[in-house]
């Protein structure tokens, strides 16, 4: 399963997102929010493109048609923004449903959306200061104008001021000194922040209008299983929670240009039939999540074409560290060194048609500048340093197995059930924890449970470790930073943080030379590998099916999807 870094998933059933498979309709690639980054191009899965779908200008795109899309489960929180509801798969689903005044160019740079904004501009660097002109015609799904006071509540809302607030991160929103109306102009304002802001990109666009940021309730639950007032060219028309189906249709109140589509229609369906659904024409497109049997299944459809990008997901191994013998860090340091990780990607990436590559950083991908493999230089795989670690934490090693007070040292690893990918590194992981001698239980549990039960529950975790993907960002500090502070962020699932680790995040949020920067990102990696919580697995490209008369609709790494263009050849 994958989860963005602001959103999780499973794995081709994807949870945050993954948006980044389709490219992003929020703030920022893969859910993330972009600053004044260089361009980044596509990560190590050496040489692919950023985008690899059929392009197709607007006036040759038919009118008309359904587009049917494949998604892992239905949202637990219509709010993505809230911690319980950081799935891929609600990206994927909103995507057609909200826009925002930043879109991702192919190559990770912002661009202007004058759909929704008329103009957003830094106008001062000490402190950075922003400045916003929304449409004067944009406007929510409910006719009420997208205005300033939608952007002050979201602020307030997202900043941590109020604990009442279920956020997922309060990264970047933190850091914001004051939003305020210019004058009497409800459509322009501006973002002042406490000091300089590398990337201010990621919170200065209202992702929610005020009628979801208003008060706890309405930010918490009122939009639990329905989707809020949103601002994109399509509109919900129907929820089926028994037949796990979402319908959109075009959006009555858009101002845009009229979007092509006369229904997008969202299936859940679960990893192992996903291939098949495509090949059974169920489907218009998947996004195989690099699963071989997938990719082959789908390809005996007639005129598939298979799409192959660079990613931003990867895959990990996420350790509790306030579980039993994983809250000593020798332990933690042990499960490191165990891992083959090279013969890892090797074998969950065999015959994708793509390089295995491994990720050795828990802030930049591989391709992004600056990219080191910090986890290669630190955890090097070795049985011997394995246990000796092992050791270290007081173990004996005793015909191959690790033993204290009589007992071998015993793990869990939880995995989501119908979803191969997952249980393929589970499997991994047994094995090669078993080969220093610490037994791992696979424990496989329902999939439409698996983040709200036993991942995403608050401080009390129901796991020992568990294994799905994070979506990464072209920003690297408003794509990673809410993951490892602070220890109580929604979205540290390891349950410790260090005061280090939150005052070098940020250093370097205060930093806008990019090239001291990044000298800053590899002392965060450092000193986030030294607490052992997340072993970072490989980079995975994005490789969708696509039927043949699908147009601007596909694989793609950091690009925002314009869905008024999405549709089928005429």
């Amino acid at each position: 399963m994958k989860a963005r870094r602001a959103t999780l998933a499973a794995t081709a059933a994807i949870f945050a997102l993954s948006a980044a498979a389709c490219g992003s309709n929020s703030t920022s690639p893969g859910d993330q929010h972009a600053s004044n980054e260089p361009k980044v191009g596509s990560t190590a899965s050496a040489g692919l493109p950023t985008t690899d779908y059929t392009k197709l200008a607007y006036d040759q795109v038919k009118k008309g048609g359904t587009l049917t899309l494949a998604i892992g489960q239905l949202p637990n929180n219509w709010n993505n923004n809230t911690a319980d509801g950081q799935l891929a798969d609600t990206s994927s689903i909103q995507g057609p449903l909200v826009g925002s005044g930043i879109n991702w160019a192919a190559d990770g740079s912002w661009k202007l959306n004058t759909d929704y904004a008329t103009s957003i501009k830094v106008t001062s660097d000490s402190p950075t200061t922003v400045d916003v002109q929304i449409n004067p015609k944009a406007v929510w799904s409910d006719g009420k104008p997208i205005t300033a006071a939608d952007m002050i509540s979201y602020w307030k809302a997202q900043n941590g001021s109020n604990k009442k607030f279920n956020v997922a991160g309060t990264t970047c929103f933190e850091d914001i000194k004051d939003v305020k109306q210019v004058g009497s102009d409800t459509r322009h304002y501006t973002v002042t922040f406490d000091s300089a802001y590398a990337e201010w990109q990621a919170c200065v666009w209202p992702d929610l209008p005020k009628a979801a940021t208003a008060t706890p309730a309405d930010y918490n639950t009122a939009y639990k299983t329905k989707m809020y007032p949103g601002d994109g060219p399509y509109v919900v028309d129907s929820i089926d929670q028994n037949g796990g189906v979402i319908t959109e249709v075009p959006n009555p109140k858009w101002w845009g240009r009229a979007p092509k589509l006369d229904k997008i229609v969202f299936r859940v369906i679960d990893q192992a039939g996903l291939g098949q659904a495509f090949a059974n024409g169920e489907v218009n497109y998947i996004d195989t999540g690099a699963q071989l049997d997938v990719m082959k299944q789908a390809q005996s459809k007639s005129g598939a074409i298979v799409e192959r990008t660079g990613g931003t997901t990867y895959t990990q191994l996420t350790l509790n560290a306030q579980s039993g013998p994983l809250k000593d860090e020798n332990v933690r340091q042990a499960i490191f060194y165990a891992i083959n990780r090279q013969q890892f990607a090797s074998v969950t990436q065999k015959g994708l048609g793509v390089p295995p590559v491994t990720v050795g950083s828990n802030i930049l991908l591989p391709g992004q500048k600056g990219y080191v493999n910090t986890e290669d230089q630190l955890y090097p795989y070795s049985k011997d340093k394995a246990q000796a670690a092992l050791k270290a934490a007081g173990y004996t090693i005793t015909g191959g197995k690790a033993m204290k007070g009589g007992k071998q040292l015993e793990l869990s690893v939880v995995t989501p059930a119908e979803t191969p990918t997952n249980n393929q590194r589970a499997q991994l992981i047994q094995n090669y924890l078993g080969q220093v001698g610490i037994k791992v239980d696979i424990k496989n549990v329902p999939s439409d449970k698996y983040f709200s039960d036993y991942v995403v529950t608050g401080p009390n975790k129901n796991f020992e470790m568990t294994s799905f993907s994070w979506v990464g960002s072209a920003l690297p500090i408003s794509g990673s930073k809410s993951l490892f502070t602070p220890a109580n962020s929604g979205q540290n699932y390891y349950g410790i943080s260090t005061d280090e680790i939150g005052t070098l995040y940020k250093k370097a949020s205060e930093t806008l030379d990019q090239n001291a920067r990044i000298q800053i990102f590899h002392q965060i990696d450092n000193a986030i590998y030294k607490e052992a919580v997340m072993v970072t697995f490989t980079a995975t490209p994005v490789i969708g099916v696509a039927d043949p008369t699908v147009v601007n609709f596909g694989a793609a790494q950091f690009e925002t999807t314009d869905w008024t263009q999405v549709g089928f050849k005429g």
